[in-house]
């Protein structure tokens, strides 16, 4: 079984849990989890960084909100994220699927507020940050190293 056939298997907070999990190792403060259901245009998550990875700068600090999803998005999850930022935010939408939600939207990511992180990229994030995992998804993933 891939990686990426374990993210479906996830309970829906594990999967939240995973996606905190990896921009806390990327270095993104996490501010809070959004627990609400409604208004929230489907926001998980909310931070920043003091430096990072992702070139929009505002101010000193770099604000992200993620929405997460374990299923193909869509250009209605996409017009809500960007609906649901604040000034200065940029959206992360992170999904389990790999998608070709860019080039069938042309224009949609012009102003580079928001950003996808698909299947193929989150797995390789899971690989690299595996040793550090908390045990709640070590367990999931239990990849095996071998050395050749």
């Amino acid at each position: 079984m891939q990686i990426r056939d374990r993210f479906d298997a996830l309970f829906p907070s594990y999967f939240e849990d995973l996606v905190r999990f990896i921009a806390e190792q990327m270095g993104l403060q996490v501010d809070y989890f959004v627990k609400t259901k409604s208004n929230d245009g489907g926001i998980d998550l909310r931070g920043w960084r003091s430096k990072g990875i992702f070139e929009k700068r505002v101010g000193d600090r770099d604000h992200f909100c993620f929405q997460v999803k374990r299923r193909e998005i869509t250009r209605d999850d996409l017009l809500r994220l960007h609906a649901s930022l604040l000034p200065g935010e940029t959206g992360i939408l992170v999904t389990s699927k790999d998608t070709d939600i860019e080039g069938k939207n042309p224009g949609l990511f012009d102003d580079h507020r928001v950003r996808i992180v698909q299947g193929k990229l989150l797995a390789e994030y899971v690989l690299e940050y595996y040793e550090k995992l908390p045990t709640h998804l070590a367990r999931i993933f239990k990849i095996v190293r071998i050395d050749l």
